[in-house]
Parts: structure tokens; sequence; C-alpha cells
């Protein structure tokens, strides 16, 4: 009934994706954020079916990509279950270390624009989407989308946190919006009222870095804000979902 359109994977992966379906989650994107992680994200996604994989170099990562790691991702898209080019885009607030979660300070932006545009490159050339990342770096993520000319392979911007206009060039651009964990903050006015503006036709729900199985926690807040059915998200982010990935 739920789908995931972002996730990332941490402990005990059997008891993780059980409690995921016993939430009716029946398909999780797994994102990689360099090479390493996207080879796991390939061999989990291998062990169990309801996880797909996507393989990318994430913003925070930039300084690490480069010739060699550009022609792995494109092996690894050649693989069953690799559905998208993610987790890729720009992130000027801050660098953190997925291991301790330390912040440091963000990357220089040409090498992460870089570093985006070849990913979008790539995701064009191999015909599948993006999931892309995008923190305080709004006008630059749309220009990069706009040169690139990534409509006719789409994606969704995950983990969304901006504003109505944003959102709607985004959609303009044939992109989808999806929302995280951040909707269920009671006091976020700004981001439920983009719930509620953009068409559940373009939404996609996520847990990101959480457990999986909580996206039936914010399929309820998007069933809440928009006045309808719990039922009727699900249904809807799971068609939305498996159009954009072609399963």
């Amino acid at each position: 009934m739920f789908v995931n359109a972002h996730a990332h994977l941490r402990g005990d992966l059997d008891a993780v994706i059980q409690r995921a379906i016993n939430n009716g989650v029946e398909i999780i994107l797994v994102a990689g954020i360099n090479l390493q992680s996207s080879l796991d994200a390939v061999k989990v996604a291998k062990i169990y079916d309801e996880v797909y994989a996507c393989v990318g170099v994430h913003p925070w990562n930039a300084d690490k990509f480069d010739g060699l790691i550009q022609n792995k991702l494109r092996d690894l898209t050649g693989e069953d279950k690799v559905v998208a080019i993610s987790e890729i885009g720009l992130d000027f607030v801050s660098k953190r270390d997925p291991t301790t979660w330390s912040r440091s300070n963000p990357l220089p932006r040409e090498i992460q624009i870089n570093t985006f545009k070849t990913q979008v490159r790539l995701a064009k050339e191999v015909k599948l989407p993006i999931f892309f990342h995008s923190n305080s770096a709004r006008s630059e993520t749309l220009e990069i989308l706009k040169q690139e000319g990534v409509s006719n392979v789409g994606g969704a911007i995950h983990g969304f946190n901006g504003g109505m206009v944003f959102a709607e060039e985004c959609i303009s651009l044939g992109f989808y919006i999806s929302f995280g964990r951040a909707i269920i903050t009671p006091d976020n006015v700004l981001l439920h009222n983009v719930v509620k503006g953009v068409p559940l036709e373009k939404l996609l729900i996520e847990t990101d870095g959480g457990e999986p199985s909580d996206v039936k926690d914010v399929a309820k807040k998007v069933a809440e804000l928009k006045g309808i059915s719990l039922e009727e998200v699900g249904h809807k982010t799971t068609s939305n979902l498996k159009a954009l990935l072609g399963i």
C-alpha cells in the first residue's frame, strides 16, 4: 500500500525490512551517497524483493567524485533493480560525516556543481530518473536542471523543505515532490501549506535516514493536510513512484 521513495538503511536489515512490510510498505528505494553505499544498495536490492537501488554521489562527497567512480556508477546502472541516479544534488549549508553526523563547512560550490552536472548527464545517458538534494541552493539547482534538459528523464526532489514557488518550478520541469518526516512537525506551517498545494499526482513520500516503516506516519500527515483518506495517499503515491520508475 505504501512506498518509501528515499531511504538509507542501517541496523539489522532483516528486522528493518520486516517492520516496513508489517506497516504496509511494498517498495523501498535505497539511495547511495558514495560508491560503496551505491554498491551496498545494489547488494541489498538483490536480497530483498521490496528494495530497489539508486546509485550516486551525494554533494557532501562531491570532492571524492572522479572519472573512475563515474564509470563504476555507469556499470552499476546495468544491474537489475537499479532504478535511479541518487542521491545527487547541491548542499550549500554544510558537509556532514555520515558515520558521526558531525558538521563542517560545505564543499566549494564549483566542485558540487560540476559533480551534480556530471551525474545528471549520466542519468540522461542511461535514461534513468534522478532523485536530487537541494539545500540552500534552489536557484542553482533549477538552473542546472534547465540547462541540462532533464525533463525527459524526470525524477524527484527528495526531502522537500522549500516554499510553494520552488515546488511549482520543480513540477514545471517534470519532477515529483517527495516529502519526508519534516512535515510531521506540528508548527511547520510553510511546509504544510506546500503539501496542501502540491497535486497528489506529483507527490511522493519518504523517510530519508529514518526508520523506513515510518513512511506510514508521513502518509498519515499528508492525508490529514489534504483532507483525504490514508488509503488514497498510499494508492496514489505508490502509483506515482511506479510510473516514474517504470516498475
